[in-house]
């Protein structure tokens, strides 16, 4: 009972000094900043990048027509012989592609993306098996005219159905004004609204089977330009033979080089006469050698070699090679990475790996 008054009066006691405590005697109560205490309000989520469609795998830009899309490219290869001069649709090409052929002589293979503006393109020329094996890897539909036996046996070895002039010339435009002047070989020329005549005709697959990778290891920022590391190269002169030189001349004003051959601008007629010109070149030297009993020549891909790629008025030396004949070609630098290349057209020239003595690089 003693016990149970106690914890009465204790209870009253309490009751009574806190019904005494003024307002003034209450401890204010503040809300402190929660960036001074350690928290951070929660950040929204970053927008996601946008989804970049209609890649351009020979280039590197996102800029192929949505009609192009899936397709293969468009190959032709292109008579540069000096008495074909001057061609027409080249400069419209994301790749072009010369090597010697026979005589000392070279020739392009000119590959689009996309040659719907390249206007007529040629004159078109035989085709000849180191340009099959060079663009292989690119699966593209190749408009020709003639062959050699060398190459008819890789055709018929690896599958390959391409549109050939010697057969039918449905794709082909024959420009009888310039016959007048010209030999026949130099006057026959296709276009985008003739190809596709060949292709219907002959059945060939139009679409890629697969998404194909990039033709080269891009960069994917295309805002930072790759620099290549050796230095400067603003002027760049080789030779395929005593016939046929190189000449690469960059123009600091749009970072490309433009070609110039046998003292002369390579130009396009089909296009105000615009000088070829390409964001990457690389030159390539290999092993050529004869074919017995013919005039061909033969280019040993799998020997790889070393070789040159300039960009952005620098060039850098580098090794490459192309183990597979359906394989793309590998480029390394000195330390044994990959090589980087800047997005847009390139020019690859396959050269004599005897005449890397005449490389002028200025």
């Amino acid at each position: 009972m003693k016990k149970s008054v106690s914890v009465l009066l204790c209870l009253l006691l309490c009751l009574s000094m806190l019904g005494g405590c003024g307002k003034e005697d209450i401890p204010e109560i503040t809300i402190s900043d929660p960036g001074q205490s350690g928290q951070t309000e929660p950040q929204p989520e970053p927008e996601p990048e946008p989804v970049r469609l209609n890649y351009n795998y020979l280039t590197g830009l996102y800029d192929l027509p949505d009609a192009r899309v899936g397709k293969r490219p468009i190959a032709v290869s292109v008579n540069n012989n000096y008495a074909s001069w001057p061609q027409y649709g080249i400069s419209k090409a994301d790749i072009i592609v010369e090597i010697e052929t026979e005589g000392g002589i070279t020739r392009l293979m000119a590959i689009f993306s996309d040659p719907s503006d390249a206007g007529y393109i040629g004159s078109v020329r035989s085709l000849r098996h180191q340009f099959l094996e060079g663009v292989y890897q690119w699966d593209p539909i190749i408009t020709h005219i003639g062959t050699s036996d060398y190459c008819n046996e890789r055709l018929w070895m690896y599958g390959v159905s391409t549109l050939n002039g010697y057969y039918t010339e449905d794709f082909l435009y024959v420009d009888t004004k310039r016959m007048e002047t010209y030999a026949s070989e130099h006057c026959k020329f296709t276009s985008a609204e003739l190809i596709p005549a060949g292709i219907e005709m002959l059945g060939l697959r139009e679409d890629l089977e697969t998404e194909m990778p990039p033709a080269f290891n891009f960069t994917t920022d295309e805002e930072n330009k790759i620099l290549p590391a050796d230095g400067e190269a603003n002027q760049v002169r080789f030779e395929f033979s005593s016939a046929y030189d190189g000449d690469l001349r960059y123009n600091p004003e749009d970072g490309r080089y433009y070609k110039w051959q046998d003292g002369e601008k390579q130009i396009d007629a089909s296009n105000d006469n615009a000088q070829l010109a390409f964001d990457n070149c690389l030159l390539l030297f290999a092993y050529i050698g004869g074919i017995a009993n013919t005039e061909l020549v033969d280019v040993y891909y799998a020997g790889g070699g070393e070789g040159y790629y300039f960009s952005q008025g620098r060039y850098e030396k580098i090794s490459w090679e192309k183990p597979e004949w359906d394989g793309d070609f590998i480029f390394t630098r000195a330390d044994g990475s990959e090589l980087v290349l800047n997005t847009g057209t390139t020019y690859l020239a396959v050269i004599r790996d005897y005449f890397d003595d005449t490389l002028e690089i200025n």
